[in-house]
């Protein structure tokens, strides 16, 4: 097959040069067109010329292409090299490289949901979720540490219930299909995926392909129940928040963290409204075999 690879060496640890990471896809038989995430344009040309798209890095380089590249009549394999690969994992496909390169042209696909945001910057694709309040604030810290995943990794155990515990309610004013929700909210995240941030359980296990975004919230009476939880094995369920599933949501913003995926906007001059929903074009997604993982 023709493979479009493309690759972050920066992600996570470990060996996984551009020399060895293509030369593993040739050896099973592909013609390779490789694309550095950092340096090299994410083309739709390339795309449209290959018969298969396959991202290797952890979260934020998956996000990175999709929103490049979808919606988009082509494939997609994932070769997890992150920290949290909270995508890959979600979905099963915690698969070595050499799986992932046999598994393409072979291998079933599925069907991924993928969300979009609108807002006063137009439309912009999700793959995670969109969060507002403590846990948008917990990522931005995360994101703005050196690129070390021993550092990262202690944060992610630590942080999330002390965030918790000193986070502000917001006014955000939410809808989820058109139910006014009470807006004494500490946190919302609007989840395309069932982990948020450093390895958070929030919502439903389950292969994301149910047209539907999970909402979970949080309000103060809840917040002494949830950061035990976070100070524990963090199992689900996850106790004193409330979970919802929607269609669409919106809600207004005036100020603090706001996350796209690991991406934060810059405080709106006023009030904005955004609106989430599902995209109606899926990616396709190649799911290589169990015991290859």
């Amino acid at each position: 097959m023709r493979v479009l690879l493309l690759h972050n060496p920066e992600s996570g640890s470990g060996d996984h040069s551009a020399g060895n990471l293509a030369g593993i896809f040739e050896s099973a038989g592909h013609d390779v067109v490789y694309r550095h995430t950092k340096k090299d344009e994410i083309r739709r040309e390339d795309a449209e010329e290959a018969e298969i798209v396959v991202v290797a890095g952890g979260d934020g380089t998956i996000g990175k292409v999709v929103r490049a590249l979808a919606p988009i009549d082509r494939p997609f394999a994932f070769v997890p090299l992150g920290t949290a690969n909270n995508i890959t994992r979600c979905l099963g496909l915690l698969h070595r490289p050499e799986a992932v390169a046999q598994a393409c042209g072979t291998a079933p696909e599925r069907e991924l949901d993928i969300g979009i945001a609108e807002g006063p910057w137009g439309e912009r694709i999700f793959i995670e979720g969109v969060g507002l309040g403590a846990f948008a604030s917990l990522v931005a810290v995360g994101d703005a540490l050196d690129d070390d995943r021993e550092g990262k990794e202690q944060f992610g155990e630590v942080a999330p219930q002390r965030f918790v515990r000193v986070s502000e309610q917001g006014t955000w004013r939410i809808e989820i299909d058109g139910e006014i929700i009470p807006d004494d909210l500490l946190l919302a995240e609007f989840l395309n995926m069932p982990e948020v941030g450093p390895q958070l359980p929030l919502g439903p296990a389950g292969w994301p392909d149910d047209g539907l975004l999970t909402i979970v919230l949080l309000r103060n009476e809840g917040r002494d129940e949830f950061a035990q939880w976070l100070d524990g094995e963090r199992r689900r369920p996850a106790p004193g928040i409330e979970t919802r599933m929607g269609r669409r949501a919106t809600f207004e913003w005036t100020g603090g963290a706001l996350r796209i995926d690991d991406d934060f906007l810059d405080p709106p001059q006023g009030l904005v409204r955004v609106s989430l929903r599902i995209a109606p074009e899926p990616l396709r997604v190649v799911v290589p075999k169990e015991e290859d993982r």
